[in-house]
């Protein structure tokens, strides 16, 4: 049996799920905006010249807001018949930075919480033939620790 295999990498969209703390408003972080990926949501909003290199002087110290945020991630990809009946029907990702909730067209089909390992994601049922929309959620990793932390968890095995 063959197998069909499609890079991920590319043009996504992504935007601020929810504003907390010191995140400012009047960016219009809500809205979708390009990004590509791999890569992080930091880099993406320095491209967009919304935040300055944080890399530079003390402009770590000033987007320290990005961490505390919930974002979201989505793109389209394209199934057809013959894949939506292969009895393994999988999206890999080696790699979504940190607590990570992936769904295809609505359905949760995987959930990560560590972003240096392999997650697999089981899509038999969710994907269609057609346009399929990939939709994730990545969670503030700074609010899961210190949720973590106050439970007295050292293990992280479920995202909150």
């Amino acid at each position: 049996m063959t197998t069909t295999t499609r890079s991920l990498d590319g043009t996504w969209q992504f935007r601020c799920a929810t504003f907390r703390g010191k995140a400012p408003r009047r960016l219009g972080l809500d809205r979708w905006m390009p990004a590509a990926m791999p890569g992080t949501i930091h880099f993406q909003l320095q491209k967009l010249r919304t935040i300055a290199d944080p890399h530079i002087g003390r402009n770590e110290l000033d987007v320290q807001w990005i961490d505390e945020q919930d974002w979201e991630l989505r793109r389209t990809v394209r199934a057809t018949a013959g894949d939506c009946a292969r009895a393994r029907q999988q999206l890999v990702f080696e790699g979504i930075d940190t607590v990570a909730t992936i769904r295809v067209n609505g359905r949760v089909v995987g959930r990560s919480v560590n972003m240096f390992r392999q997650v697999v994601c089981d899509v038999a049922g969710a994907l269609k033939p057609g346009a399929n929309e990939i939709r994730i959620l990545l969670a503030s990793p700074t609010r899961f620790s210190a949720a973590q932390a106050e439970r007295g968890n050292h293990r992280v095995d479920d995202p909150v």
